[in-house]
């Protein structure tokens, strides 16, 4: 194997196990030593690896691509506000956030592309691959805390919120960054990361539905380049057949009605049931998708999502009490002897149960288990 080949394979190994092994250091000195080793690695890999130029006719048009759909997905972000509310920024710029949060990022953020558009310049699937995964470690890196998984909790805010968008958005990154050169993805990137700082507010959308903004955004951008420019010959433009893009469209709708549902902030919800008090009727691992209360009569024999202890709870009424001026609703377990203790009110009663898809909770089971 030839020089030229073993030197980007030997760094972007190295580069790999170093950021795995920065998830060690303090979080107090972190970001800016992990921002000056990135700016050091990418000095080093543009002076010892040597690099073919973008050769694209498309570049400038796509660099006001990335910009625009940046300053789109921020809008989004308020349109998305306006449902949910807002709320204050936690981080506004001053001195201690410039130091030690925006300007490290900004280093690491131009860094990464600089060395991404490096490797990827080699046009091997091997440096692709290395690439792609390079990127997304340093995004668990940068906005993980540093990996440190307590419980189930976290570890599911993690996966949902930091590396499933964080892999949509490096194929959308390898792509531009393997076409269009460094440019667009540094403008992108940085505009997404300041909106919040420069913001005085921002909007308080439920977790479940800012993953999915993110999860999607990136997948839409790179379809929507992919339909402008082919990966051919980088010099004419040809148009694709739409019905390449129908299982992206199907995956797409798949995935926002399922965070819909799980946001449980729409008319309908959905969840894991993992215990066997339903057991004959719902069993455990299977998924419960609810319909909203809305002053809805409710009916002995019915199934009801409730809350109680921050808790949900999906029991059954089995008696009615209207005496004393208050609705009381008492609910049992169909796998349980007794009735539950206490009774249910209007205002505990989150919806009623419409439909079931078995054995679809068991992964969030078992994952919850991983951190019980």
């Amino acid at each position: 194997m030839s020089r030229d080949k073993v030197i980007p394979i030997i760094i972007s190994v190295s580069l790999l196990l170093i950021i795995s092994f920065a998830t060690l250091i303090p979080i107090n000195y972190w970001k800016l030593l992990f921002a000056i080793f990135f700016g050091l690695v990418c000095v080093g890999i543009a002076y010892l690896i040597k690099k073919r130029s973008v050769l694209s006719i498309n570049k400038r048009q796509v660099l006001l691509i990335m910009i625009i759909c940046s300053l789109i997905y921020i809008l989004l972000l308020v349109v998305l506000g306006l449902s949910f509310g807002f709320g204050k920024s936690i981080d506004i710029i001053n001195s201690t956030t410039l130091i030690s949060t925006i300007i490290p990022a900004f280093l690491i953020i131009i860094s990464i592309e600089i060395i991404r558009r490096v490797l990827l310049s080699q046009e091997t699937k091997t440096m692709t691959i290395m690439t792609f995964i390079i990127g997304v470690a340093s995004d668990l890196l940068i906005y993980s805390s540093l990996l440190r998984f307590q419980n189930f909790a976290v570890f599911m805010e993690c996966i949902g919120m930091i590396l499933l968008p964080s892999v949509t958005a490096n194929v959308l990154y390898t792509h531009v960054g393997k076409k269009y050169g460094t440019l667009p993805n540094i403008c992108y990137r940085i505009i997404i990361f300041i909106y919040p700082y420069i913001s005085t507010i921002v909007p308080a959308t439920p977790d479940i539905l800012e993953s999915v903004t993110k999860l999607i955004a990136p997948l839409l951008i790179f379809g929507f380049l992919s339909i402008l420019y082919t990966n051919k010959n980088s010099q004419k433009a040809v148009k694709k057949s739409p019905f390449a893009y129908v299982g992206y469209a199907v995956f797409l709708v798949l995935i926002i009605s399922i965070a819909m549902l799980m946001s449980c902030k729409f008319t309908y919800g959905m969840l894991v049931i993992g215990s066997g008090s339903m057991s004959g009727e719902i069993e455990i691992g299977d998924a419960i998708i609810y319909k909203e209360y809305k002053d809805k009569e409710v009916e002995v024999g019915d199934i009801i999502v409730f809350e109680r202890n921050d808790s949900k709870i999906v029991h059954r009424v089995v008696r009615i009490d209207s005496s004393g001026g208050t609705v009381k609703y008492y609910t049992k377990g169909d796998a349980l002897e007794n009735i539950d203790t206490g009774y249910v009110v209007q205002s505990d009663i989150l919806g009623y149960v419409t439909k079931k898809i078995i054995y679809i909770g068991y992964p969030t089971l078992w994952l919850r288990e991983l951190f019980a």
